[in-house]
C-alpha cells in the first residue's frame, strides 16, 4: 500500500515538472521578441537569437544562434556570434527576482575586433563598452595582506 502512495506521489510529482518545463518554454518562446529586446537594453547592444529554451537543472537558459552587435562607431557586423549559448543562474537571487549568472557556456564562438588606426578605438574594443570592469593596479601592501604597514 505504501509502495502504491509513494509512487503515486512521485509520478505526480515528475508529471508536475514536467507541465512546469513545457510552461515555461512555451512563455519564454512567446515573449522571445520582448526578453531579448530587455537584455539588449541592459547590455546596450542588439541582440539577435534564432531560439530561447528554459533550462530546470540548473536553472537557466539556452540560446540558440546568439549574436551580440559590436557598436555602431566599430562595425555594423555582429562582435560575438554563437552557435549556441547557455546561462546558468544562481537559483536564490533568482527567488528574489534578481538574474546573477553562475556560469556562461559559449558554443563555437566567433569574436569580431575591429581594428582602427586611432589609438583611442583601440582601448574601447571588446567587451570594455558594455560593462566589464577595469581593474587598478594595486599597491604592494594591497597586493600581501600579511603585510601590516
Amino acid at each position: 500500500m505504501r509502495k502504491r502512495i509513494l509512487g503515486g506521489v512521485v509520478l505526480a510529482l515528475s508529471g508536475a515538472l514536467l507541465l512546469t518545463v513545457l510552461n515555461l518554454n512555451f512563455l519564454v518562446r512567446r515573449n522571445k521578441d520582448y526578453l531579448i529586446g530587455q537584455a539588449g537594453q541592459a547590455l546596450g547592444r542588439k541582440i539577435t537569437v534564432d531560439e530561447i529554451g528554459v533550462t530546470l537543472w540548473p536553472v537557466g537558459a539556452r540560446l540558440v544562434n546568439f549574436a551580440l552587435a559590436d557598436d555602431p562607431a566599430f562595425s555594423a557586423d555582429a562582435f560575438l556570434r554563437a552557435k549556441d549559448l547557455r546561462v546558468d543562474l544562481r537559483l536564490l537571487p533568482l527567488l528574489v527576482g534578481r538574474f546573477r549568472l553562475k556560469r556562461m557556456v559559449i558554443e563555437s564562438p566567433l569574436i569580431t575586433i575591429v581594428s582602427r588606426a586611432t589609438p583611442t578605438m583601440r582601448k574601447t574594443i571588446g567587451l570594455a563598452r558594455i560593462g566589464a570592469k577595469r581593474h587598478r593596479p594595486r599597491s604592494k601592501t594591497e597586493r600581501c595582506f600579511w603585510s601590516r604597514r
